[in-house]
């Protein structure tokens, strides 16, 4: 006979992506909060909705970190993952996506097709008001608490290029797109297109074009990124995410200075990626190794700028309305990235998962409130790393660090010293060897010890049987 759980808090979840799925999730673990997910496309998932309507991702896209990261800690991958696969494309997240709701049954608390119009909080309430798309019928709910997940990628910057009269060009007949309207290079077939920015998804759509042979592909950016591959050479051929998360290795990182840590990682990422610092365009010389640099996770990108298939403009060109003239450019897809709407949740499963068990934890009262004071402080590190100049691709770089600071206030993390001692094996499993999420699942609440050992001893062994 199924228990019944007599939940006496209600809580509002704007946003049914991977944020709002999760903290879904959660809310229910809690045992006190009933959630209600409203999404206001047709389905779930966010950018990863398989709906191209609704979805940000285009054909080709990859994951950027493997599926031993993308994944939440007591959930495993099922069988759609082919042998010998590491990342993921859109339809296989969304695939990860829907096994979850359906495993937790979070579909119910679900409201797809509902976009919140106000929520206002009055007399202890959060006051709710949402609209029906289907309809129009507007409609007000009282909830306890309120949860914003509507992620970092929700609202496109603005079409701005300096020195360029944008109105002028569009009047003229030319086309300007944001990247997350972007789908396929068969959407501009014999255009002239220009790409602006080199983040992750100007890299990953120039190089789509490259696929096909376009003839006429111009890549802006102002200043260099490093382009990482996606597998990292370091005695064995591995994803980038199992060389780079590492317990041991990032508290020597934490131990450095941020010049030794700017250092460290430019002379690490030079000597996997040395083609880089022979093409002009994208040098980062080691007199710059003082400094950061942002990364951009693209394979084939530097290859083809090697080999000429196309042709990138820095910042040095200082006359690009002239440039863009001179090439009758007549497309410009602006890979410039998005407004944070209200963000809180990070761009990493395993982040986003202890945000939402910290936070649904603390509403349901098994958690204090954090003080005003600390409050504060987070807030201002996190206004800090938004307005940050150059602008961070990840808010966290130092991702593992960060995360089990989330499970030791929740009481996720193992006490590393005591384990050590107790059970050097697991010790150096978790600690020493790469980072695995399912590490967040052998202690405390809700937690699984011994699915979570399965897990981490399967994944050493695949790392273990890689050449």
């Amino acid at each position: 006979m199924e228990t019944i759980v007599l939940r006496t808090k209600t809580i509002a979840i704007i946003g049914g992506g991977i944020s709002g799925i999760v903290t879904c999730k959660e809310s229910l673990a809690t045992g006190v909060l009933l959630p209600t997910v409203f999404e206001k496309s047709e389905g779930f998932g966010g950018i990863w909705n398989i709906d191209t309507r609704f979805g940000r991702t285009w054909n080709s896209v990859k994951t950027n970190v493997s599926k031993y990261t993308c994944m939440f800690s007591d959930f495993p991958h099922g069988s759609y993952i082919k042998e010998g696969q590491d990342f993921l494309d859109t339809d296989q997240v969304h695939q990860y996506l829907k096994e979850y709701i359906d495993h937790f049954k979070l579909l119910d608390h679900f409201k797809f097709q509902k976009m919140v119009t106000s929520a206002r909080y009055s007399d202890g309430k959060w006051c709710v008001t949402y609209s029906n798309l289907k309809t129009d019928e507007s409609k007000i709910e009282n909830f306890d608490y309120l949860i914003v997940a509507t992620g970092i990628h929700t609202i496109p910057s603005k079409e701005e290029l300096k020195g360029v009269d944008l109105e002028t060009f569009k009047k003229q007949g030319g086309q300007i797109i944001h990247s997350s309207m972007y789908k396929s290079p068969l959407q501009f077939k014999d255009n002239r297109v220009m790409v602006v920015g080199n983040s992750n998804s100007g890299c990953d759509i120039v190089n789509d074009f490259c696929k096909i042979n376009h003839s006429f592909i111009y890549h802006y950016f102002k200043r260099p990124y490093w382009v990482i591959p996606r597998y990292f050479s370091v005695g064995k051929i591995l994803p980038l995410d199992i060389v780079i998360f590492n317990r041991s290795s990032q508290a020597k990182t934490m131990a450095r200075s941020t010049l030794e840590r700017n250092q460290f990682l430019n002379g690490f990422l030079a000597s996997q990626i040395p083609l880089q610092e022979q093409l002009e365009p994208v040098r980062i010389s080691k007199d710059q190794h003082n400094d950061y640099h942002p990364v951009c996770v693209c394979d084939g990108y530097l290859e083809n700028l090697r080999d000429s298939k196309f042709k990138s403009i820095s910042k040095v060109d200082d006359n690009l309305q002239q440039i863009i003239t001179n090439e009758n450019i007549d497309t410009i897809i602006m890979a410039n990235g998005f407004y944070c709407d209200l963000s809180y949740l990070s761009s990493y499963f395993p982040t986003v998962e202890l945000q939402a068990r910290m936070i649904t934890m603390i509403f349901a009262g098994q958690l204090p409130y954090p003080t005003e004071q600390e409050m504060k402080r987070g807030l201002k590190e996190e206004e800090d790393i938004r307005y940050s100049i150059p602008k961070k691709i990840s808010p966290h770089n130092d991702f593992v660090d960060f995360s089990d600071g989330i499970a030791r206030v929740i009481g996720a993390l193992p006490d590393m010293r005591e384990l050590e001692l107790s059970n050097p094996e697991l010790y150096n499993e978790i600690y020493m060897m790469p980072f695995h999420p399912a590490s967040y699942r052998l202690v405390g609440s809700h937690s699984n010890p011994e699915q979570s050992t399965k897990i981490i001893k399967q994944f050493l062994s695949d790392i273990y049987s890689r050449q």
